[in-house]
């Protein structure tokens, strides 16, 4: 009441109902080995955040990456996998995928060796991470500079074929 003149204002009261879950962030890369997390909320129809609504966690292929019950995605072997964040009836997606961690250097071994001809070496070839780990299975593309002198083989066996010098690379 104002200076006696009244005013009024209806107003409807809303239940709040769960209209979607928002999942951030939607799309997630990770290399192999590691985690991170995701997170769910589920909104109402106003958009609002509803604390303490339920969510479900569940991977489409466990055997790319899963999940915990609290949106910890660990990421387990190269491929593509979703990751689900179920509240009842709604659900939304991360697509999640799962790559190499790059090779940051090689090294061939032995780094120099001297054979005859016709006879053989093995080579090994070693990859790290760009902290220096080493980085298993990883295949190699291995060549010589000139297959007149030395030729290898896919798995890194040299043969000496004639006197002289040759470079054998691993890529």
């Amino acid at each position: 009441i104002c200076d006696g003149k009244v005013a009024s204002q209806r107003l409807t009261i809303a239940v709040p109902t769960p209209t979607d879950v928002v999942v951030m962030p939607p799309v997630l890369t990770l290399f192999a080995g590691a985690t991170s997390n995701v997170v769910a909320s589920v909104v109402d129809q106003f958009g609002v955040v509803l604390p303490g609504a339920p969510i479900a966690w569940a991977s489409t292929a466990q055997g790319v990456a899963t999940v915990s019950s609290n949106g910890l995605v660990s990421a387990v072997a190269l491929g593509t996998a979703s990751i689900r964040a179920t509240s009842g009836s709604l659900v939304e997606s991360v697509s999640v995928s799962v790559q190499n961690v790059p090779v940051a250097s090689v090294a061939v071994a032995p780094s120099s060796a001297t054979i005859a001809q016709g006879e053989m070496v093995l080579l090994s070839l070693t990859a790290r991470d760009s902290s220096g780990q080493v980085l298993g299975n990883r295949p190699a593309t291995w060549s010589s500079s000139s297959n007149a002198i030395a030729t290898v083989t896919s798995a890194g066996v040299v043969e000496g074929v004639a006197p002289g010098t040759a470079v054998v690379s691993a890529v």
